[in-house]
């Protein structure tokens, strides 16, 4: 799995958003590395893999979440 499969660049990005993006990213992509070795995910079984599917779905819309979170934190500092 690539880092861009959670949070693609957005266009305008400042270096300050590059930096945290890429860090949700390399994180998020680590958890789900660890899911996957713990299920066995090439063997496991469907129902298990499934959950995984669904736990990777909440997990990019918590990382949204978070971004958004930033992006109105920069917006309130910056007003």
């Amino acid at each position: 799995m690539s880092d861009q499969g959670f949070l693609p660049a957005r266009p305008g990005e400042t270096d300050d958003e590059r930096r945290l993006r890429e860090a949700i990213n390399r994180n998020a992509a680590a958890i789900l590395r660890s899911l996957d070795a713990a299920i066995a995910l090439r063997t496991a079984p469907p129902e298990a893999q499934r959950m995984r599917h669904l736990a990777r779905g909440d997990m990019t819309s918590a990382l949204l979440k978070a971004m958004h979170a930033y992006a109105l934190t920069q917006a309130w500092t910056e007003s």
